[in-house]
């Protein structure tokens, strides 16, 4: 596969994780380039970080869970920033913007069951994610907390 293959596949399970919804051109185009221009700042910096990475490119589901897992165990990952990244772009894609800004129809009920919702979702993934990648992380290394300096 090519690296744009891989990036544009990469974007779109990365988006259907934060807004549910296949991105379009914009947003995938956007996607490669950034990632290829901001290269050194978004690429894995251990053999962890290249498995978190590897990991959620896999499904959605996935990336929920290494994304979950790395906000509390590796929080400078590539995954995060290329999250991060993601989102700025589906931020600026006018298109997509409702995807974020949709308000809740269900009202003040419908808030509390959805954050309840996601808590318990929230605690489930970081369990399972501990299971597993916890005693990986342990003995391949801890993942950069910061990028080196120039």
């Amino acid at each position: 596969m090519t690296e744009r293959a891989e990036l544009l596949t990469e974007c779109r399970i990365f988006s259907r994780y934060l807004v549910d919804t296949d991105p379009g051109n914009y947003v995938c185009d956007s996607y490669v380039a950034a990632v290829r221009q901001l290269r050194e700042s978004l690429s894995p910096t251990s053999s962890f970080d290249r498995l978190l990475l590897r990991l959620a490119r896999l499904h959605p589901l996935i990336t929920r869970s290494v994304d979950v897992y790395a906000r509390f165990f590796a929080p400078a990952s590539s995954i995060r920033r290329r999250l991060i990244t993601l989102l700025a772009i589906i931020e600026s894609d006018g298109t997509m913007l409702d995807r974020l800004e949709r308000p809740d129809q269900a009202g003040l009920p419908g808030f509390i069951g959805g954050m309840l919702w996601r808590s318990l979702l929230l605690v489930v993934l970081l369990s399972i994610a501990m299971l597993i990648l916890l005693p990986v992380q342990l003995v391949t290394g801890r993942p950069a907390r910061g990028r080196p300096q120039a």
